[in-house]
């Protein structure tokens, strides 16, 4: 990124420079006690979520919340997990802490699809939740592209695949053996990096990005996208009422949904950062927009089939009123999360 971008938004140095960890199921998650400025982590790789009183809810703590604390779960993406927040108490599932009701942590991982996002509920989730919102949508239209054979409804593709299948090369060291070679690796000089590590997200994004020539020109991908979408929601669905009480899908914004155009400043900022972007994602990202449209109406209606509750942030007035809500395609300000947070614990959070 340019400085231009930076001096706009000097918090996504810290979210631009993170890395990712192989996670069992789940296949990538984020690396585990994380301190940056703008984020931290915990223990299990999840963003901190603060409590009205400003201390952080442990995942531990959370899990053994009595009914009474109304648990609640924010579940999703990059945008759920609050990529553009200046700190973490300016996330959205902080702010819903703040001022709506129950007590609420993010499960949501950064890069994740609608499957993923599921698998990181379910494997640490263990109280029965109030509260679940599934903030989501656009990790499923810019995958879709890459749904390319009909297996793919079963097994859809995933961002960092690469990473993700190169570290089932390689057995992990176990116990005092794995110790003592470490050490002795060490002394030599030979220490191995561990590509999870070292690797940015934008650039395995980038370089996952395959054939888009041939992928785009594949008219069944968005179907199969689509498929496996309604897959995962008969999921959720099995989940009420005893795992999760009230279910709400928030179609996450985005330029592409949005009910106004760009502002000035959002455009110029929009521009720096798909400027990294190799010319293959332009030609990928200009199919997805002819699709966009009629993508967001077949995810709405999925839900709506299933008497699950949808908001589209897409139309909320209190964000459409905001002179500034993108950072990038993806991303919001400190205002926009805080509208989205007021948003969510006024409509779809119940009192």
């Amino acid at each position: 990124m340019t400085p231009e971008f930076f001096a706009a938004v000097p918090q996504m140095r810290d979210y631009l420079a993170e890395t990712q960890v192989y996670l069992p199921y789940v296949m990538h998650f984020q690396r585990p006690n994380v301190r940056r400025p703008a984020f931290s982590t915990d223990a299990q790789g999840f963003r901190r979520t603060l409590r009205a009183n400003g201390t952080f809810v442990s995942l531990e703590e959370f899990n053994a919340l009595p009914p009474d604390a109304r648990p609640s779960a924010l579940i999703g993406n990059s945008t759920a997990f609050g990529v553009g927040a200046t700190s973490d108490e300016r996330a959205i599932a902080s702010v819903l802490n703040r001022i709506g009701p129950g007590t609420w942590f993010n499960f949501a991982g950064r890069t994740l699809n609608p499957l993923q996002e599921m698998l990181a509920f379910l494997l640490f989730c263990r109280v029965e939740v109030e509260t679940a919102v599934i903030m989501s949508g656009i990790n499923l239209l810019d995958m879709s592209y890459r749904f390319a054979s009909p297996a793919q409804e079963s097994v859809p593709p995933f961002y960092l695949e690469r990473l993700s299948l190169a570290r089932f090369g390689h057995d992990p060291e176990q116990g005092i053996r794995g110790w003592l070679a470490d050490r002795w690796r060490r002394m030599r000089g030979a220490v191995t990096a561990d590509p999870f590590v070292d690797s940015g997200l934008l650039e395995e994004i980038n370089r996952g990005l395959g054939d888009p020539e041939a992928l785009v020109a594949s008219t069944g991908n968005p179907a199969r996208a689509l498929a496996h979408f309604r897959h995962v929601l008969d999921l959720w669905d099995g989940l009420r009422p005893r795992r999760v009480r009230s279910l709400t899908f928030a179609l996450q914004p985005v330029p592409e949904w949005f009910g106004r155009p760009y502002s000035e400043k959002e455009r110029r900022l929009t521009e720096i950062s798909e400027s990294h972007r190799p010319a293959s994602w332009g030609r990928v990202r200009d199919a997805l927009r002819e699709r966009s449209l009629a993508f967001k109406h077949e995810i709405l209606e999925a839900c709506r089939a299933r008497g699950i509750a949808v908001t589209d942030l897409n139309e909320e007035p209190r964000l459409l009123a905001l002179d500034w809500v993108f950072i990038d395609r993806y991303h919001l300000t400190d205002e926009a999360q805080h509208v989205v947070a007021a948003a969510l614990a006024a409509a779809h959070v119940p009192s």
